[in-house]
């Protein structure tokens, strides 16, 4: 059992570590979007955190520093693609990206060298706004007829569901890891499946012949 349990998780994790790669191969033809750098940049540091997996001193920082960076790739996303709402996404991004880095300079042990995951489910939470603001610019702009055709719908789609999916698991990833860890270790294949399921409906979006 142990080993059949093993190897599930093993291949959701390696499936989760280079999902990218779709993205990436579907999105030649729209190289240098922020978007595809994204993916580029999200398979470089998944790499990175399943080389360093069993030495947590260097795996938890690179998840840091990745979790803000993905909220960087992603707030510049929006900010462009919102029109109607460019400063509010600026003023969210900037005081949330002030707060990390304040943080994090008053006590780097804790907010650096440990997982913040309560700074990642409110990055989530944020996502999920985007989202919500992404969905009601297609519906009151009345410009796309077929969604499936639209590519910005399917950004929307892709982080609605990943942010909305990873929320919880990592709104109790600290707790569980002070009392027990492993219910994370038996939890996390739900933040892969997630992940995959977020560069999939990246890759549709890729694919989308409507910009």
């Amino acid at each position: 059992m142990n080993l059949k349990f093993t190897t599930i998780n093993d291949l959701i994790r390696y499936t989760s570590i280079f999902a990218p790669m779709i993205s990436i191969i579907w999105g030649t033809k729209k190289q240098y979007s922020l978007l595809w750098f994204y993916a580029i940049t999200g398979l470089l540091f998944d790499v990175l955190i399943s080389i360093f997996l069993i030495h947590d001193p260097i795996k938890k920082p690179i998840a840091n520093i990745f979790i803000l960076v993905e909220f960087v790739f992603i707030s510049a996303f929006y900010i462009n693609q919102l029109k109607n709402n460019k400063k509010l996404l600026r003023t969210i991004a900037g005081i949330v990206i002030l707060f990390e880095l304040i943080t994090i300079g008053l006590d780097v042990e804790n907010n650096l060298l440990k997982f913040n995951s309560i700074t990642a489910a409110l990055y989530c939470l944020i996502y999920v706004l985007y989202a919500i603001l992404g969905f009601y610019q297609i519906i009151s702009e009345h410009r796309t007829v077929f969604l499936e055709r639209s590519s910005f719908f399917w950004v929307n789609v892709s982080w609605i569901i990943y942010a909305s999916g990873v929320l919880f698991l990592l709104l109790y990833d600290k707790y569980f890891n002070d009392h027990n860890k492993l219910v994370i270790v038996k939890l996390w294949p739900i933040q892969c499946i997630f992940n995959v399921l977020k560069y999939v409906f990246l890759t549709f979006a890729f694919r989308a012949k409507e910009e």
